[in-house]
């Protein structure tokens, strides 16, 4: 069965190499950075948007959704980028945490806790699954 239409045009337009972008961004030193800061950026915002959901007084949020994004980056990624992938998350959730008025020691504690979260999380979902989990 043939592609139909816009599907057509998406299949083409992924299957062109571009002179542009390298075929695995994550080779260039440039892409790289592009992609630790979009991950960074990306993680900063789901953290402000988790703090909506601190109930009462409690410093811990009732859902917090960067868990999700950084287990699945993780899982994706090679393993020599995650120390790079962890610095990169200590250092948004450390912002996220002084933005909405956190002490310092406080927040670099909860950023730790949620450097090792990542790193248990994706290593624990390796372990279980032999390896990459597709879905």
């Amino acid at each position: 069965m043939r592609p139909s239409g816009s599907r057509l045009v998406l299949d083409m337009a992924l299957s062109v190499p571009s002179p542009i972008v390298p075929a695995d961004w994550r080779q260039s030193p440039t892409g790289r950075v592009f992609g630790l800061l979009a991950f960074a950026l990306a993680y900063f915002a789901l953290a402000r948007l988790g703090q909506v959901f601190v109930i009462g007084g409690y410093p811990g949020a009732a859902v917090w959704p960067t868990s999700g994004l950084v287990l699945g980056v993780m899982l994706v990624s090679r393993r020599r980028d995650w120390p790079a992938l962890l610095a990169a998350l200590f250092v948004s959730n450390l912002a996220a945490n002084v933005s909405v008025g956190g002490a310092g020691t406080p927040a670099a504690a909860y950023s730790i806790v949620d450097v090792v979260e990542g790193w248990g999380g994706a290593t624990l979902v390796l372990r279980l699954a032999r390896g990459v989990p597709t879905l």
